[in-house]
């Protein structure tokens, strides 16, 4: 008796249970409209989405030139460039002058006279020690010239080729550039040993 009464209320139970879990489904199934703000939220990150994509196109297209032909060309000058030079330098110090005489016009005909202790050669006894030997003689300096000043440095020529110094950089006639500065429209140089140097075409 109490077995078949328990039993139609057991399936009572499970048919509620049943409504219930497919009504919950059918309600989670629903789907659920977007508010106001959530649409905003949305646009906004599409929008920030597709900026960061064409970020780097955009960085690129503005670095691309495609009209190279319409810029303005700049001439660059070559400060080692002669070809143009009309004149022609000569350093007396290293290369021979024109106007010395032909070996045949030379009077080879001995004219001075050398005294028994060597004291009367020519330049005897101006060196620094004043013994006679002319030891103490010094040698001619080295002839360059100022070509131009590039960058804070000055471009000098000597026997040997250009040069790029700069303050402080030591000079072929053994001194040290002291300066580089403009006087009467041109370049100069000051040296340690007090010689101004201007620039020469």
């Amino acid at each position: 008796m109490m077995t078949g009464f328990r039993k139609p209320k057991e399936d009572k139970n499970l048919t509620r249970l049943t409504a219930a879990v497919s009504a919950a489904a059918r309600k989670e199934g629903m789907k659920k409209p977007l508010s106001k703000g959530d649409r905003y939220l949305m646009i906004a990150v599409i929008a920030l989405a597709a900026g960061s994509a064409l970020l780097p196109i955009v960085t690129y297209l503005q670095r691309v030139d495609f009209n190279p032909a319409n810029k303005a060309e700049r001439k660059i000058i070559d400060p080692l460039d002669r070809s143009e030079q009309k004149t022609v330098r000569r350093f007396p110090s290293f290369r021979p002058s024109e106007q010395v005489a032909p070996a045949s016009e030379v009077d080879k005909t001995m004219t001075g006279s050398v005294m028994s202790n060597g004291k009367g050669l020519p330049g005897a006894g101006k060196g620094e020690g004043g013994d006679g030997d002319g030891r103490g003689q010094p040698f001619p300096k080295p002839v360059f010239a100022l070509r131009d000043v590039v960058g804070g440095m000055a471009m000098i020529e000597d026997a040997s080729g250009y040069w790029f110094v700069e303050k402080g950089s030591l000079l072929p006639d053994g001194s040290r550039l002291v300066s580089i500065g403009r006087s009467a429209g041109t370049w100069q140089l000051t040296t340690s040993s007090g010689d101004v140097i201007d620039m020469r075409r």
